[in-house]
Formats: structure tokens, C-alpha cells, sequence
């Protein structure tokens, strides 16, 4: 077999006729006119996927490569394109490369599985290509020179070598993508072919799965059958069924079915969640989660709801006994059957005999009290979404052998149904008919039943369904004599909300347009399990509601959230993902998150996703591990594919599909779910191949153009960056980066990885480091250079602390000043110690202090503001190490998974001080803008008196950091003439401090040089305050200034 490569990405050079083994599978398929990348039809200019790579026609641009002896390269067209590959002994991993390519091994088992892969690539002949008119009407522009980034920093130019070869990797990649899959526009919508995609005939499932032997879709849709829907496979490893409509047109699958794949593979038989899943679950007392098949209705059609019950009474003198059991009709049928004056009170003659095969009365037919667990039973049944309690002492009723022709559920008293639908206090109005009599027409609920307001009902007795309980259900109250039957009806109108009934309501449409990016970010980082003040895993909806309010009051313009992506295991913090595609089911369903963006939007923010592509959870069970049964599926084989401190896979960047994959979900976050843009986690991993662990980065250009940077990785991210700004030009990326990596945001056009904003994470550290010092080992040019230490032209998001310092094991901000006395000396009512007082003063300067020298971008994690007092310690039981060493866990607890936001709102706390400090913070900067002024001078960082003088914009900013000294009558300097006023005030007692300025005096410059600036005045400065003066330019300077 022949092969190209292009820096690592390996690609089958085979014939330009290709032939598929049949065309049965598109059978009904409207979708596969439109076009596949891996079928392409009579074009020789289509890539075809070949189990993971991507195989060339004759007349693509040939690639001059050094062969081993167990391959060979031909040269088919006359005008081939060579790209040049550097000698060895430059100062880069292209050596290791030029190796690569010359050997054409991978590493560990690589090998094998190539050549099993090999025997599979029979060819192809038809095949359709994606149609350039389904593209939308975006535009990516072409690869520039990469050359700009020698003029912005000319000392890179002495590896212009890896630099310039890296940028050819990059432009060969988007030539290929726009020549052979019709563009990067196309080829970022993978999720339109691969995984579930819906037609008018039916619904068609296709994996790529180049490894599995045989492959079956499973799932409630046909009784986890594998060999109902068993999937056909092409020559390139995608696995593709069809599944026809019903006869009635309706969809094959149900919405919120579990699904999942059944496939034999190398490693044995294995059911797994489809790789490109929109919506994964995890059932009460299963592990593994499951799959969900999610495509609600494009509107609401549940609009009313028919229950019959029947209810049994077996004996006057023993214990009331009652059986119930529910027949429904859903949507029109309901409302046919429930005309208006029915549904006011009027039942009439609507009883009719059950429909013994209906789905209710299977689930009663075949469910037992053994198998229900107290009140966790929640009935799987797709149009019934409710929750049975069965008693522990059921009885058998023999009375409804009649109807059933078996055996169900009964109880006593106690037996009820709950009608919840998940989450029943969020519906906005809901009613019940009550009972009535269907021979003798009388009702026999007496009338304590109260009536919703802003509903006008007819009649007498009517009460909210959220207050039906046993006693309203019970045999005593429907007098019927020892052993007769009675029939009884009950009428539920009910007006869903959007948000709390994920089987039954509509598609979330977005209701609001997203924001212009603003000048300056100031991100609040958020947690939506964690973002609540009970010790519970909040929702979507809550945070919706509750949260987002508040960061807008706060003055933030952006809110980053964590933990989107579906992760199996909880205490990962959303960092080992197992379904890329699906948010986090423990939050709520994919339409709850999209009504939180779309609010979010309403209030003007922005919003952020914290996006994991740096790797993936190990898990084989919910994740991708494994997949196709080989461990070099979507990942590097061996070591090399395995995060040895993180404990999780590792991206093969160098792969066709894996670029596939990855660049269609960040497509598919933005696109679907209007995400404003991305914060790329563990970026500093992907770029090297040390991962950045025990590695100190000193600056040293070597440390970031040598054999340790992982070319592919870096190509990868600038495609994606690629990508992102050209389909999203308003769209926001952050790479989190701890290397300091050279070019890291600059446009990808002049040579640059891309990122529009790096994480100044050197910050926190710095702080942290400076917390464990006394206050008399603080350097002032220290702290200065650390915040002032960024690449020119490229911006940074800095931040004082984020999630990172806030877990267990380490301390926040606020907890390493004050420790324990912010659990007993935080009332105002109560006498401060020394330690809160300090705490409070260097908590609001070191935050005031990052925002304003640190970048042009701020961050803070939730809760940090008014300096949460607790750490983050996610519910975990007991670990056990493969050494046996035992971790111990916290039982689960989620006492620490919160944040007590009721702490910064309560006035009588200090915490409310320091809450109100943060906000002036961020209304400041929205004000004047200093985070992107162009303009920041540095004129003072006297170690003597522990001061910090610097302007930014309009504004200049006094930091005294010393412990006791006041200095009045002290001198800094400005560079423009005028009027100078107080603008923030840390020492003001609405912040918690001793009010020692005075908020109305005025400051006027004078002229004459001092600190390097053309003019000064004197301010007076407190011990460990923050103060910044504003020039009043409305207002004329007095003549001859004033001292």
C-alpha cells in the first residue's frame, strides 16, 4: 500500500475508482443525495474516509516524501507539489517528523493496526459528494503568508525554520480540507452526516468504527434487539442502518429513547453511546449512562391530558383498598375528547372501557411492587412521564383479573400517584377535574379545593394538582359497597413551561440576538451544578433564573461556564468528558441550556464555553475509550495516547476523522447552541508532547520551537481558531496556556496559533506564592512585573484566583488571609480581629490590582467576590489506588459543592462589603474602559513605601501595600492636565473600610516632571488601600495648579 503524509497525518493513496459494496443502506434517504465525504460519486476530486485516514486520488498534488523499504511513493502526475521537509538538526520536532515519514511506523501497536486496516480498503466506485450549495453562506478566507509574525517580534526569526514549516502544515491541511471535502465550512458540519440525522422518509445512523467486526443499533425503540437494526459497514470503517418511518409517519425512534451501539470488536462484544450523541443519561442505580435519542417537536401538541382511574374497594372492615391505574390520551386526541364545558366541570357521558392494550395498562400488567423501589420508580413509558408510589404491603386484587386478565399492583390507603412530571412546581398552572361517580353523577371530593387566579373555572370543586394526596384518593370517600367496581375520570388542563418537561415539550427557539463582542471581557466563571446555595446539583433553569441576574448586577459582561460537555464522573469538574456533543443531563435537557443562553443573551452577556479538546475521559463503558474495541480509534496508541497524571486518552490531532470530530463540535456548540465562544482548557498538553509537567517554561524561545512541540496539535488549534473567527466573527476563543507560547494570539493569517485572548496564569500563582510570605517580603516590582509580563499585541485575561484555587486541598484568596476567623468575626455586629481586617483590605487591592495592570481581559470564579469562605469538594465515596492505596472520600457529601451567594447579599456580613467592591470594580471599568486603553504607564513601585503608582487611560492608580504607614501630602505622578477626582475607594465603608478620604475633594495637577511624567499632585494614602482618580476633563485646571 502507498502513502502520503502529511506531518503525521497518514493517507492511503489508492485508485480514483472506487465502488461501494451496496446501496441498499440509502434506501429512503433523501440526506445521502445531498452528499458524504466518504461516498463520493463520479468525482475524482472527493476524499473518501479510509477507517480513519483519507485516502487520494491520482490527480491530487503529490507529496515528496523519504520511504522505508516496506513502502513506496509514486509520482503519477507530471506537475507535483513537493513540500519541503527541514533538514535534520533545526531546532524543532521536525526531525522527529522527517522520521516519522520516513519510517511511516507509529508508535507501540500502531503498526498492526494500520496493516489490519490496510486488508479493509477494497475500493469504491459510487459515492456523493457534499454539494457546495448546501454550504451556508459563510465565508472562510484563504491561508495569508504567515509572515507578519517576524515583523511583530523579529527575534522569532531565528526559527523561522519550525515556524514557517509549522504554517505550511497548517495551509497544506485547509487546502486539502477546501479541495476534497468542499471547504472547512463542510467539513466542520460532520454532525449533519455522522451520528443520528433525520429525513422526511425516516432516520439514518452511520459511526465511524473502522475496528468492530459486526455493528447493531439498540434501544428502547426495538426492545435492545441486535438483530433488528444490524448496520451494514463501508470500506472506510462507517457503519451506517436506516430506519424507515413507522407506518402512521411517525419518527421510528421516539424522542427520548435510549439508545445505544452494539458492536464485536477486537476487544469483544460491546454496547456503547453513539460518538456524536446529542444527550446522554445516567438511570437511578446504573453506572454507565445512557444514550438519549433527542429531537423534540418543533411545537407543543400536548395541550391536554384524559385520565381514567379505577379504583377498588375490597372491604369496609379491613383497610381502605384502592388499585389504581391510568389510561391517556395525549395532545389532539385529548383536546378532542375534552371539549371546553367538559373540561369547566361538565364531564358528561366520556367514560368509556379501557383500552386493555394501552401503555399504561401494559406497564400495570407488567410491573410488580418487588420491583419498585420506594419513591424512585419513574415510568419509562415515552408519552407518560409521571412517578408511581406503591406500598411495601401490596395485596392482589382479584377484581381486576376481569379487565386484565391478570394480577396488578394495590395497596392501602396510602397508595397514590404522583403526578410530578419531574420538576411540578415549575409548571405554570395546572388543575384537576375531580371525581365524580359515572353511574350515580355525583362528586364526592368535597370542596376545600382551591382555584388558580388567572384561570376562570366553572364549577364548585377544583384544586391544584400539586395538592392531591392519598386522602382525596381513597375507597371511603366514593361509597361503594364491598367488591364493586367504579370507574372514575379526572381531567388534567394543563399549560407547560419550556423548561421542566423534556418528553413533552417543544424545541427551544431563540428568542434573542447575541451580543456584540465588547471591548474589554470581565468573565464570570461559573459552575451551573455547583452554582447553588443548597447542597443540591442545581439546574439549567435555576441558574437561569437566579444566577444570571445577579452577574449582571455584578457588572460583568461575560459568563464563562464550566462543565458543559457530558462527563460521567461528576467530581472531574467537567474536565474527562465522555459525549463531546450532549450537555451535562445532570443540569437539565438540551433546551434548558439553550433558554439559559438565550436569556443570558437578553441581559447582554456573553457567553462562554469551557471546552475541553485537550483529552478525554478514560472510560470505555459512556466514553470514547476504546470505541471501536483498539485503543487508536479517535487517540494516540500506547503511551503516547494516555495523560499519565490525569488519568485519561489523548487526541491524535494527526488524524483525518479526529479533526472531523473535533472541529464539528466546536461547530456544533456555536451553531446549535449559540455559544459566543470558547476558553480551550489543557492547551499547554495538547502543544507539547512533555504535556508542560515537571517542566519550568523560563522564556527561552527553545523550550517552545523545539523537539518537544507537537506540530499536529498546534495545526489543529490554529484551524480551529481558523474556523471559529471565519464562520463566527464576533465569536470569542481563550487558550488556556501556562507556557507562554510565542504567537499564541496572533491571528492566524499572520502566522499565529489564533487564540484571541491567552490566560495570564502566572497571576494567581504569584499571589498564592506572595500569601505565604509576610507582609514585609512582598516586592513591589515583583508583583508589578508578574501582571506587566505579557507578549505586545497579544491579549491576556487575568485573574487574582479562578476555579483552580478554590478546590480541595487548596485555599482561596479570602481563606489564606483570614482562615478561620471569617467563620466567627464576619458580622458587623461583632468586633473585627486584625487577620479580617487585613483580608478584607488586601483582598479588594489584589483584585483591583489584577484587573487593572494584569490584561485586557478579568476573571473571577463564582462566589470569589465577597471571598467565599468554603473550598470546592465535589460528592466522592472512597477511591482505591491500582497501588492499593485508599483516598478517602467525604461520603458523598455535598455541603462543599456550593456557593453561598446568601453570604455577599446579607448587609449585616462583612462578606456584602466585599461583594459591593467587586461590582464598583467592574462598573468602573465599563465606565472608563482602562482595561483596552492603549495608554498604561507604570511611574512608581517604591519598595521603601511599599507603593504602586501606574496610570491606565484616563485614570491613575495609588496603591499603598504597606501595613501601617499612611502617607499624606504624597506626590504621583500624571501625564494630563487638569482636575483629578476620587473614582473608587477601597477604604470606603461600603466596602468594609475606615472611611480615612474624603470622597468630594479635588486633586489638581501641577506642572513639572516627576516619576518620568510631565505633571503630578498629591493625594493622601492610606495604609493598604487602593485608590483610583479620574481626570475631570469638563473642568479647567486653576491657574498655576495647586500642590
Amino acid at each position: 500500500m502507498m502513502y502520503c503524509a502529511i506531518s503525521g497525518i497518514r493517507f492511503p493513496c489508492l485508485p480514483s475508482v472506487y465502488n461501494t459494496k451496496s446501496q441498499s443502506s440509502f434506501n429512503g434517504d433523501p440526506w445521502s443525495r445531498k452528499g458524504l465525504s466518504f461516498f463520493s460519486k463520479k468525482d475524482p476530486s472527493s476524499l473518501k474516509m479510509f477507517s480513519g485516514k483519507s485516502s487520494y486520488d491520482p490527480d491530487a498534488p503529490n507529496i515528496a516524501v523519504t520511504t522505508s523499504t516496506t513502502t513506496t511513493t509514486t509520482t503519477t502526475t507530471p506537475t507535483s507539489e513537493k513540500v519541503l521537509v527541514p533538514p535534520d538538526g533545526n531546532a524543532s520536532e521536525d526531525s522527529l517528523v522527517l522520521h516519522d515519514v520516513e519510517s511511516l511506523t507509529m508508535e507501540d501497536n500502531q503498526i498492526v493496526e494500520d496493516k489490519e486496516k490496510q486488508e479493509t480498503s477494497a475500493p469504491l466506485s459510487e459515492s456523493i459528494i457534499i454539494g457546495k450549495s448546501e454550504a451556508k453562506a459563510r465565508f472562510i478566507p484563504p491561508p495569508g503568508s504567515g509572515q507578519k509574525i517576524y515583523e511583530i517580534d523579529p527575534s522569532l526569526t531565528g526559527f523561522r525554520q519550525h515556524l514557517d514549516y509549522r504554517y505550511s502544515q497548517y495551509k497544506k491541511i485547509r487546502e486539502e480540507i477546501d479541495k476534497y471535502e468542499g471547504g472547512l465550512e463542510v467539513f466542520s458540519r460532520g454532525y449533519e452526516k455522522l451520528g443520528f440525522t433525520c429525513s422526511e422518509t425516516g432516520i439514518t445512523y452511520r459511526e465511524w468504527a473502522p475496528g468492530a467486526k459486526s455493528a447493531a443499533l439498540i434501544g428502547d425503540f426495538n426492545n435492545w434487539n441486535p438483530n433488528a437494526d444490524v448496520m451494514t459497514q463501508n470500506e472506510f470503517g462507517v457503519w451506517e442502518v436506516f430506519l424507515p418511518n413507522n407506518a402512521d409517519g411517525s419518527s421510528p425512534i421516539p424522542h427520548g429513547s435510549r439508545v445505544k451501539i452494539r458492536m464485536d470488536t477486537p476487544s469483544g462484544m460491546k454496547d456503547s453511546i453513539p460518538a456524536w450523541i446529542k444527550f446522554a443519561v445516567q438511570a437511578p442505580g446504573e453506572i454507565p449512562y445512557n444514550g438519549i435519542y433527542y429531537d423534540p417537536p418543533e411545537e407543543v401538541h400536548f395541550l391536554l391530558e384524559v385520565s381514567k382511574f379505577k379504583t377498588v374497594r375490597l372491604s369496609h372492615k379491613g383497610p381502605n383498598i384502592i388499585s389504581i391505574f391510568t389510561d391517556r390520551l395525549k395532545g389532539k386526541k385529548a383536546f378532542q375528547r375534552c371539549a371546553f364545558p367538559h373540561l369547566f366541570g361538565r364531564l358528561g357521558n366520556l367514560l368509556s372501557e379501557i383500552n386493555k392494550e394501552s401503555v399504561c395498562v401494559n406497564h400495570a400488567k407488567t410491573t410488580r411492587a418487588s420491583q419498585v423501589v420506594s419513591k424512585q420508580l419513574i415510568d419509562q413509558c415515552q408519552f407518560f412521564n409521571g412517578q408511581f408510589k406503591y406500598p411495601n404491603n401490596s395485596a392482589k386484587s382479584s377484581l381486576l383479573l376481569k379487565l386484565l386478565g391478570k394480577k396488578i399492583w394495590n395497596g392501602s390507603k396510602e397508595v397514590l400517584l404522583y403526578h410530578i412530571l419531574l420538576n411540578q412546581p415549575h409548571h405554570s398552572k395546572f388543575w384537576s377535574i375531580p371525581f365524580q361517580d359515572n353511574t350515580h353523577g355525583r362528586c364526592y371530593i368535597p370542596n376545600e379545593m382551591c382555584q388558580p387566579r388567572e384561570i376562570q373555572i366553572q364549577g364548585k370543586c377544583h384544586r391544584p394538582l400539586s395538592s392531591m394526596r392519598s386522602q382525596h384518593l381513597c375507597a371511603s370517600e366514593v361509597s361503594l359497597e364491598d367488591g364493586r367496581e367504579g370507574f372514575y375520570l379526572i381531567t388534567f388542563g394543563m399549560v407547560w413551561t419550556n423548561s421542566f418537561c423534556p418528553l413533552l415539550k417543544e424545541k427551544y427557539i431563540f428568542k434573542h440576538p447575541q451580543p456584540k463582542r465588547p471591548n474589554s471581557l470581565r468573565i464570570y466563571e461559573a459552575h451551573v451544578g455547583m452554582s447553588s446555595t443548597e447542597p443540591v446539583i442545581n439546574t439549567y433553569a435555576n441558574f437561569r433564573d437566579d444566577v444570571l441576574p445577579r452577574i449582571k448586577k455584578l457588572g460583568y459582561n461575560a459568563v464563562q461556564i464550566m462543565a458543559i460537555q457530558e462527563h460521567s464522573y461528576y467530581a472531574s469538574f467537567g474536565y474527562h468528558v465522555t459525549n463531546f456533543f450532549a450537555p451535562c443531563s445532570r443540569c437539565g435537557t438540551p433546551d434548558d441550556l439553550k433558554s439559559l443562553i438565550d436569556r443570558a443573551h437578553e441581559l447582554g452577556l456573553l457567553v462562554l464555553m469551557d471546552i475541553v479538546h485537550s483529552h478525554a475521559s478514560n472510560n470505555t463503558l459512556d466514553g470514547l475509550n476504546m470505541f471501536d474495541g483498539t485503543d487508536s480509534h479517535y487517540f494516540h496508541s500506547g503511551s503516547r495516547g494516555h495523560h499519565w497524571l490525569w488519568d485519561s486518552r489523548l487526541f491524535n490531532y494527526g488524524s483525518w476523522e479526529v479533526l472531523r470530530y473535533l472541529l464539528s463540535n466546536a461547530r456544533w456548540w456555536l451553531d446549535e447552541y449559540k455559544f459566543d465562544g470558547f476558553r480551550f482548557d489543557g492547551v499547554t498538553s495538547m502543544m507539547y508532547t512533555h504535556h508542560g509537567l515537571q517542566m519550568t517554561f523560563t522564556g527561552n524561545y527553545n523550550e517552545y520551537f523545539g523537539y518537544a512541540t507537537d506540530i499536529d496539535a498546534v495545526v489543529y488549534l490554529m484551524v480551529v481558531n481558523d474556523m471559529i473567527h471565519g464562520l463566527f466573527p464576533e465569536a470569542i476563543s481563550i487558550g488556556e496556556d501556562v507556557s507562554g507560547m510565542p504567537t499564541f494570539c496572533i491571528p492566524v493569517q499572520d502566522g499565529g496559533v489564533g487564540f484571541d485572548y491567552r490566560l495570564h496564569m502566572a497571576v494567581a500563582d504569584k499571589w498564592i506564592e506572595l500569601l505565604q510570605k509576610k507582609d514585609e517580603e512582598w516586592r513591589m516590582g515583583d508583583i508589578v512585573h508578574t501582571l506587566n509580563n505579557r507578549r505586545w499585541l497579544e491579549k491576556c485575561v487575568s485573574y487574582a484566583e479562578s476555579h483552580d484555587q478554590a478546590l480541595v486541598g487548596d485555599k482561596t484568596i479570602a481563606f489564606w488571609l483570614m482562615d478561620k476567623d471569617m467563620y466567627d468575626f464576619m458580622a458587623l455586629d461583632r468586633p473585627s480581629t486584625p487577620l479580617v481586617d487585613r483580608g478584607i483590605a488586601l483582598h479588594k487591592m489584589i483584585r483591583l490590582i489584577t484587573m487593572g495592570l494584569g490584561g485586557e481581559g478579568y476573571l473571577n470564579f463564582m462566589g470569589n467576590e465577597f471571598g467565599h469562605p468554603e473550598w470546592i469538594d465535589f460528592p466522592r465515596g472512597d477511591q482505591r489506588l491500582p497501588n492499593g492505596e485508599i483516598i478517602a472520600g467525604n461520603n458523598n457529601s455535598f455541603d462543599k459543592c456550593r456557593r453561598r451567594f446568601d453570604l455577599g447579599d446579607a448587609v449585616y456580613l462583612r462578606y456584602h462589603g466585599m461583594q459591593e467592591f467587586d461590582r464598583a470594580m467592574q462598573h468602573l471599568e465599563e465606565i472608563y474602559g482602562f482595561m483596552t486603553s492603549e495608554h498604561q504607564y507604570i511611574s512608581r513601585k517604591n519598595e521603601g513605601d511599599r507603593v504602586i503608582v501606574f496610570e491606565r487611560g484616563n485614570l491613575v492608580f495609588v496603591f499603598n501595600f504597606h501595613w501601617t504607614k499612611s502617607y499624606s501630602d504624597y506626590r504621583v505622578g500624571c501625564l494630563k492636565p487638569g482636575k483629578y477626582k476620587i473614582v473608587l475607594d477601597s477604604d470606603d465603608p461600603l466596602f468594609g473600610g475606615f472611611k480615612r478620604l474624603d470622597q468630594d475633594a479635588e486633586y489638581f495637577s501641577k506642572e513639572g516632571w516627576y516619576d518620568d511624567r510631565p505633571r503630578s499632585f498629591l493625594v493622601y494614602a492610606p495604609s493598604r488601600t487602593a485608590v483610583v482618580y479620574a481626570l475631570v476633563e469638563d473642568e479647567l485646571e486653576p491657574a498655576g495648579g495647586r500642590d
